[in-house]
């Protein structure tokens, strides 16, 4: 992130250190997904969809997930895996 998140303090110094290059990012990685909840408890919405703005990125919410992990009920990525299933070659006889 580009901001600082007032709820993981600890994480600041490294986010004021890091040198996030939009171009890079927008240049060499061709489908970019920035995916938010709009009830993260660590980072607040806005900064996710700061973040995918800056680097154009499609902006996927998943509603009431909270930091996408087990904490706060989370225990599936089903969002996730729509987008990335159709960019990853899957042997057609996996099952077989």
């Amino acid at each position: 992130f580009k901001a600082l998140l007032p709820a993981l303090p600890e994480l600041n110094e490294f986010i004021q250190q890091a040198k996030i290059d939009e171009f890079v990012i927008h240049t060499a990685i061709q489908k970019r997904f920035v995916f938010l909840s709009n009830n993260d408890p660590y980072v607040a919405a806005q900064l996710s969809i700061r973040l995918g703005q800056a680097i154009h990125a499609q902006l996927v919410e998943v509603p009431s997930a909270g930091h996408f992990m087990q904490d706060n009920g989370f225990t599936e990525f089903p969002q996730l895996w729509d987008k990335l299933s159709p960019l990853i070659a899957i042997p057609q006889n996996i099952n077989k």
